[in-house]
């Protein structure tokens, strides 16, 4: 099944206020690092869309430049398919030792 626009609009802002609380940053300067512009998610936050490869484009980057500390949000299919790593990284300490 095809995200609808609105789905990949709210995948994006999620991420996005994810990445920017815990790197410490604005959405404005987010903007600039993901998109090479800002206002980006200004814009997306005030009701706009973008084209289907800003997007992608976009979701590459979050996918690449996740911090490692930072569990990706489990509603987002991650790009790479790198769940099951970032879930092990925060996983129970206890709970690997008794798996090993």
């Amino acid at each position: 099944m095809t995200a609808l626009a609105s789905d990949i609009t709210r995948d994006l802002l999620i991420l996005a206020k994810a990445y920017a609380k815990h790197e410490f940053r604005t959405l404005e300067a987010l903007s600039g690092m993901a998109c090479g512009k800002g206002g980006f998610f200004a814009g997306l936050e005030r009701g706009g869309n973008c084209f289907t490869a800003t997007a992608a484009r976009v979701l590459t980057w979050f996918d690449q430049s996740w911090p490692r500390d930072l569990r990706w949000p489990d509603i987002i299919p991650r790009p790479s398919g790198d769940q099951g790593i970032t879930r092990l990284l925060h996983a129970d300490p206890e709970l690997l030792a008794a798996i090993a």
